[in-house]
């Protein structure tokens, strides 16, 4: 039995929990409020949150400023709607959004956009943020979306994403899109709150949290557990005469842990997360010996700090630092009698800072300049294995560094007209230097409506374990290049009053030098840069706000991703995706509440060809917030229609589609003292 590549293993390349680091920095992108300071953001003004209106984006710009003037198609989730509509990862959350579909294959979720998706990419063209400080890991450079990502969703005041190039900002992995999560504050979760929930496949889960006063500062603490013993799944490829349904039962299951803390004094914030998640393979990823124990374990604590000073009525400073680790540990037996031992274990370790001005003391121009460095300090990977009783192990580590100088102005010519002007240069981990540039355009043509034009590049520099990572079943490719892209985008914006938004963009994107894990001819896996993808299509989204506290919102996804060089469809990418999204009181009873989501999904190519077909999942929410009542409860039903729907399987997997979970269920209950 050969060694199998480990930076194929999801989990490790999942590492990009480094979502860890983001959390680390959870205060700092946005100032942080005095302790002695008035404030609304209790926690009825958080649950209260529409899904439009006053919510404000600072990761288009690095700087709080509204969806209308924000460059690109800006969309925001509020923590309010996470509640109301029961959305239990970050996954759940970006899939309510244009553009956005997940594949899930029982061990992590990936996410696509606008359609690109490609074999080896783990969620790494997404650059995900917490509280404005870099989350992708130091190893896989991947983005965390399942119950890895080391944030409780309970302690998410709201999440914006802004897809397109955003390299002229944020540097490598700006690809696809930028997400910023943002973290509440002690304030809105003011004194403690505890929640207990029950569910399908025995899950059980714990939520706590405490805001109040430390001191000078305001303090929040907060802490989740999740135990999930998993169901009974089937996988014909798996077929023997002993088992001819392919089955497997009781190696789906999972756990999680979690515990975030916040301190904001005046204008300094610090963090710290720590979180552990283990999660069993069931589906005899990497020949794993199947209905064998596989656990992977994905583990991560961050501290960050993060300061604002205020240097006159037309001048900020912001100084970010955070120090992070990530660990991933995995065993598995191997081939058909499982006589062949393998443990993972990797390590990463990074710190990272960054130095922001902004400056508006020129007549129609906010002009934002800062440098950001990353210095990746421990990057190794070792592997054991143990066959016929013969040891042996491989070993990769290394170091790397990264610097970026960037510049962005805000310049409004006359009123209602501004454009967005960005450079950044950067000098990358290979120690190669490369420019990023975007050119942005916002015209107010009346008080509704509202035309942007963007356009950009980016890039992803590969990362450590595409470059140095082989054995015999992959070989270390002999040159890797950075991967580029180019991006225009046209957005219309129609606000013909407060509770009404309709936002359409249409977007063609040209990548170059994709970097794509392929087989040659011998059979030996290698990455390399493939060749180019062209990506097209429109995004419609339109929601209304009702008086008495209604939200209706709905998207409809045109978008074709295509080989540049054949013209075929690339795997994993519908042509179609449509949401629909209900937040509604009820008058049957005072604080009753319906939350009602609608995903569906067209057909994908797989990876051999295949089709998997479109399919459509409602989830459902009710739930009971007596005002004047400490108490509240809710019941949630997940793929509430039962509806049968497979994902396209990775690469790593025998199978070439995997299926989905049907109807499943939560019962939850929470007090506040």
């Amino acid at each position: 039995m050969t060694d199998l590549p480990l930076h194929r293993s999801p989990a490790a390349r999942r590492t990009a929990c480094a979502l860890g680091l983001a959390c680390a920095l959870g205060a700092t992108a946005q100032p942080a409020v005095p302790a002695d300071e008035p404030t609304t953001d209790d926690l009825a003004a958080v649950l209260a949150q529409p899904v439009y209106g006053s919510s404000r984006l600072g990761a288009a710009s690095k700087r709080d400023e509204d969806l209308a003037t924000a460059p690109g198609a800006a969309v925001v989730r509020t923590g309010g709607e996470i509640l109301a509509q029961g959305y239990r990862t970050l996954g759940e959350v970006l899939e309510s959004m244009p553009g956005v579909h997940l594949r899930y294959d029982r061990a992590y979720s990936y996410v696509g956009l606008r359609g690109i998706t490609r074999p080896g990419d783990y969620t790494s063209r997404l650059l995900v943020l917490v509280d404005g400080v870099r989350a992708n890991d130091a190893l896989y450079e991947s983005a965390s979306m399942d119950r890895e990502f080391p944030i409780d969703v309970s302690l998410i005041d709201r999440v914006e994403f802004i897809p397109g190039p955003g390299s002229a900002l944020y540097g490598s992995n700006a690809v696809a899109g930028v997400v910023n999560v943002i973290t509440r504050s002690p304030s809105q979760l003011a004194g403690a709150q505890a929640g207990l929930a029950v569910g399908s496949e025995r899950q059980r889960r714990l939520t706590a949290s405490w805001g109040g006063t430390l001191g000078a500062g305001r303090l929040l603490l907060g802490a989740a557990t999740e135990h999930r013993a998993g169901g009974t799944l089937h996988y014909a490829e798996y077929a023997t005469e002993d088992n001819p349904r392919g089955r497997v039962q009781g190696q789906d299951g999972e756990r999680a842990d979690k515990l975030f803390a916040k301190l904001q004094q005046g204008g300094l914030s610090l963090s710290l997360a720590v979180s552990q998640r283990r999660k069993e393979l069931p589906t005899g990823a990497y020949d794993a010996t199947f209905g064998t124990p596989a656990p992977w374990t994905d583990s991560y604590v961050t501290l960050g700090a993060a300061y604002t000073r205020s240097l006159g009525p037309e001048a900020a400073l912001d100084v970010l630092l955070n120090h992070s680790r990530y660990g991933f540990d995995s065993t598995a037996l191997y081939g058909d009698d499982g006589d062949f031992y393998s443990r993972n274990r990797n390590d990463a370790r990074w710190l990272g800072g960054e130095l922001r001005w902004r400056w508006s003391g020129l007549a129609g121009h906010r002009i934002t300049l800062g440098v950001e460095g990353q210095r990746n300090y421990r990057q190794r990977i070792d592997l054991d294995n143990l066959e016929a009783g013969e040891p042996s192990a491989a070993t990769f580590s290394g170091t790397a560094h990264r610097m970026g100088l960037y510049a962005n102005d805000e310049w409004t010519l006359r009123p209602g007209l501004q454009l967005t002007l960005g450079l950044r240069t950067d000098r990358r981990t290979d120690g190669s230097n490369g420019l990023s540039p975007r050119l942005g355009a916002s015209w107010a043509a009346t008080p509704a409506w509202t035309f942007k034009w963007l356009t950009g590049q980016a890039y992803r520099e590969p990362n450590f374990s595409e470059l140095y990572y082989e054995d015999e079943v992959q070989r270390r490719p002999q040159a890797l290049r950075v991967e580029a892209l180019r991006s225009n985008e046209l957005v219309v914006l129609w606000r013909p009053a407060e509770a009404w938004q309709w936002q359409a963009a249409v977007h063609r994107t040209r990548m170059s030098r994709v970097i794509e894990l392929v087989s040659e001819d011998d059979g030996r896996l290698v990455y390399t840069n493939r060749g180019g993808v062209h990506a097209a299509g429109a995004d419609v989204e339109a929601s209304w706000v009702s008086r008495r506290g209604m939200q209706l919102r709905a998207s409809v996804s045109w978008q074709r991703a295509h080989d540049a060089q054949t013209g075929a469809d690339l795997s994993n990418a519908p042509h179609r995706l449509a949401k629909l999204a209900l937040t509604a009181p009820l008058p049957l009873l005072p604080g009753l509440g319906l939350g009602l989501n609608a995903v569906h999904v067209g057909e994908r190519r797989t990876l051999a060809g295949a089709t998997v077909g479109a399919y459509l999942r409602l989830n459902g929410r009710l739930r009971w917030a007596p005002p004047g009542s400490p108490w509240e409860g809710s019941v949630t039903l997940y793929n509430l229609l039962d509806r049968a729907y497979d994902d396209p399987a990775g690469p790593e997997h025998r199978q070439d589609r995997l299926q989905q979970d049907g109807r499943s269920w939560q019962l939850q209950i929470g007090r506040r003292f």
